[in-house]
């Protein structure tokens, strides 16, 4: 679906420009050179390996370019979302790390995790490569948040021995039972890599990034958010929109 709407997006800006040398590199007016307002549709991803349970990250960043060399931002991001495969939680409610793709203790009972998660961050980004057609960039940035979840289609663990199956069994009924939000805490995100920004058009520029994310504060799903990520990306330039389509006269330049 979102694949589906960034080409519909990307047929309607083709289908407004003179020419094919206008849409491909044309890129921002010189009026905005020294200080430009930048909005991001922000979808990220972690990738999908052996030992996470993936999430996908959706959100807005706003900002600002100084002299196309340095962008000064905030972005605010949000997840409601279920793991796609059961994951394993010890006697101890806690979630049961996996080394190669295998438990490194045997699980009490499985469930799927509904994570909720909602975080802000600040953000800074240094640019270097501009050319006509790609923006190379170093993106830092930290957050911080708040995060809850609760167990979904969980079960008991049918390796476990006869006794301890009904010891997990009762773990797991009074988990379920008494509290719908099995834990919670504060998420505390530091990530920086490398994003790369096509200028396909002058009003709306895709990106692309990867690097490596940290979560600074220990919590139950630790483990998913550590690691590399994938990120996509639309910058939308308000300011050559607005005067494109109404055509009023450029402000003077900041």
């Amino acid at each position: 679906m979102r694949i589906i709407f960034i080409c519909l997006l990307f047929s309607t800006l083709y289908m407004n420009a003179v020419s094919p040398t206008e849409f491909f590199g044309r890129p921002a007016q010189t009026k905005y050179k020294n200080l430009r307002f930048q909005f991001q549709l922000d979808f990220r991803n972690s990738f999908i390996g052996k030992n996470t349970a993936p999430v996908d990250v959706y959100g807005v960043n706003i900002g600002l370019k100084h002299k196309e060399k340095f962008r000064y931002g905030i972005g605010f991001y949000f997840i409601d979302q279920t793991t796609k495969r059961q994951l394993g939680f010890g006697a101890d409610g806690k979630q049961v790390k996996l080394k190669d793709g295998e438990f490194i203790s045997t699980p009490s009972y499985l469930g799927n995790r509904n994570l909720f998660l909602y975080y802000g961050t600040v953000n800074f980004t240094y640019t270097l490569i501009n050319n006509k057609y790609i923006n190379l960039d170093i993106p830092i940035e930290i957050g911080f948040g708040r995060y809850a979840y609760q167990l979904v289609n969980a079960k008991v663990n049918p390796d476990l021995q006869i006794e301890d199956q009904n010891a997990a069994a009762d773990k797991l009924n009074q988990i379920t039972n008494s509290n719908k939000k099995v834990g919670s805490g504060t998420f505390v995100p530091l990530l920086g890599g490398l994003a790369l920004t096509l200028k396909l058009h002058r009003w709306v520029y895709p990106q692309v990034s990867g690097g490596y994310r940290k979560s600074v504060l220990e919590s139950d799903f630790k483990a998913d958010f550590d690691g590399f990520y994938y990120h996509i990306a639309l910058q939308l330039h308000f300011g050559e929109i607005y005067f494109d389509l109404f055509k009023k006269k450029p402000p003077i330049d900041l």
